[in-house]
């Protein structure tokens, strides 16, 4: 017991926290296709200079000619 929080307490708090997101997040959800509820919500990766150093005018990798 932490300041007379029990771990019941606690497990109650998180579980009510937990449902909340979960019901906000269904709303969300519905009326969405199939396909956009399972769709990834992360986009690619940026570009890093590697990426980009090659192809831009005016750069170019050394040794290259």
């Amino acid at each position: 017991m932490l300041w007379g929080v029990t771990a019941e307490d606690l497990k109650d708090d998180l579980r009510s926290y937990l449902r909340q997101g979960r019901d906000v997040m269904l709303g969300k959800l519905d009326g969405l296709s199939e396909y956009d509820v399972r769709r990834p919500l992360v986009r690619p990766p940026a570009p890093t200079c590697w990426d980009w150093s090659s192809t831009s005018p005016g750069w170019s990798r050394a040794g290259s000619v």
